[in-house]
């Protein structure tokens, strides 16, 4: 089995599309006063990444500018990557497990947030936020999600933005996780 994942993965990195982003700080100005910073930041997307973007995250009701900026604007410091899953999957306890604390990884679902969130809600993983290249390095061992990952950026200026949007996860691989995910999550949720 270990040989047919290496080989779909092999596979997976060679098909993703990988694109630097830009971010574009938001200023006001009151009344013709000097211009402000508000501390709020926007994502430029170029118009083929945004047809991209567009049709992972139609299903889910999202604008790509509006998800991404959401998510900056959440962020204490600006992520240097984001890994956009082709959909959202049910792997959030092996990200969880697999992931270390300090790495500076988190992840989002495409979906809108329940509101209240139900106690043993167990979300889904759409897009993978890398705070920094030496957290994604310090975990890429840890998974092979997280080697893909790194696979797709390890070659990236860490002093740039990046999003690659992916291919889907391999199905052998899927089916091996799947089906002990949701109690990984729940018990180890922090």
């Amino acid at each position: 089995m270990k040989n047919s994942l290496i080989a779909s993965k092999t596979q997976y990195v060679l098909k993703m599309k990988k694109h630097e982003l830009i971010w574009l700080n938001s200023k006001i100005s009151k009344s013709g006063d000097d211009f402000i910073q508000t501390g709020e930041k926007f994502v430029a997307i170029p118009a083929d990444v945004e047809n991209s973007l567009n049709f992972v995250l139609k299903p889910y009701d999202q604008d790509p500018g509006w998800f991404f900026t959401q998510i900056e604007n959440s962020c204490s410091k600006s992520p240097w990557a984001f890994f956009c899953l082709d959909e959202e999957y049910p792997i959030a306890g092996h990200f969880t497990v697999n992931n270390q604390k300090d790495s500076g990884l988190f992840f989002s679902p495409y979906s809108k947030h329940l509101n209240p969130i139900p106690k043993n809600f167990v979300p889904n993983v759409g897009v993978i936020i890398v705070q920094k290249k030496s957290g994604l390095e310090m975990v890429k061992d840890r998974s092979p999600l997280f080697e893909i990952i790194w696979d797709s950026l390890k070659d990236c200026n860490s002093a740039n933005p990046w999003l690659v949007i992916s291919d889907p996860l391999p199905k052998p691989w899927l089916a091996l996780i799947l089906p002990e995910d949701n109690e990984l999550w729940l018990s180890n949720r922090q």
